[in-house]
């Protein structure tokens, strides 16, 4: 695991690239924004790269960079910006040509989104789409005080019917786990406000570029896949050729 799922080409989309894609899906703690980056990048043949997965890998490969990571995490503090567009300036630079990748957990500050647009632009490259998931508040606290994590790859999982959970996760057999932060309701508040006041800048931002489109996050996984694949298909005309 080295923060980037490579995902296979679904059959029957027909010719999904004719052009390398750069998507970001975001949205708060619990709004499905891992699950349906996973789903998309399975769907138009992407890479899937988060962030989170991206920093635990350094710090179990003991990198260099992962001693860095360690060092701010032990203290408490926010991975310095600087690292963390290093860390993903290498990583889509290792990419293959044409091939697309949706961020995931990333930006998390409005410096972060105009570092990584400075980025892009000096490699004559931009942003084509950010996807921002919504969901009411009380329904996201609903959903964290439900899930369960895969302790190895990192897999969200929600409740089963009954309330019941596997014991180990279906893509890796790892162990799924409950989050710490994921138990209580005050330190969940916490979370999402924390989100809302670092979010609104960062979407305001790519709102002013014209590049944001919201999706109402409140139904089925399969449900809020279908519509954001609707707005890659509208958006994309003549690059992806989904089935809609």
């Amino acid at each position: 695991e080295d923060g980037i799922r490579d995902q296979p080409r679904s059959r029957g989309l027909g010719d999904v690239y004719k052009r390398q894609l750069q998507l970001i899906v975001m949205g708060p703690p619990g709004s499905g924004k891992g699950t349906q980056s996973l789903a998309l990048a399975t769907d138009i043949g992407a890479m899937h790269i988060s962030t989170g997965d991206l920093f635990r890998h350094h710090e179990r490969s003991a990198t260099s960079l992962g001693d860095q990571i360690q060092g701010f995490m032990k203290k408490g503090d926010l991975v310095p910006d600087h690292i963390t567009i290093a860390m993903l300036k290498d990583k889509i630079e290792s990419l293959p040509d044409g091939k697309g990748y949706i961020l995931d957990g990333f930006p998390r500050t409005l410096n972060q989104a105009i570092s990584f647009d400075e980025m892009l632009t000096a490699g004559s490259s931009k942003l084509d789409l950010v996807i921002c998931i919504d969901v009411p508040e009380r329904q996201l606290e609903h959903r964290l005080l439900r899930r369960m994590i895969c302790a190895e790859c990192s897999l969200v999982y929600g409740s089963h019917v009954g309330g019941e959970y596997d014991e180990y996760c279906k893509n890796c057999g790892g162990e799924l786990q409950k989050r710490v932060d994921d138990s209580d309701k005050e330190v969940i508040g916490h979370r999402l406000k924390k989100y809302l006041d670092l979010s609104l800048p960062i979407i305001d931002h790519y709102q002013t570029h014209g590049i944001l489109h919201r999706i109402d996050g409140t139904g089925s996984v399969t449900e809020v896949t279908t519509a954001i694949k609707r707005v890659l298909a509208s958006t994309f005309k003549g690059t992806l050729s989904f089935n809609y």
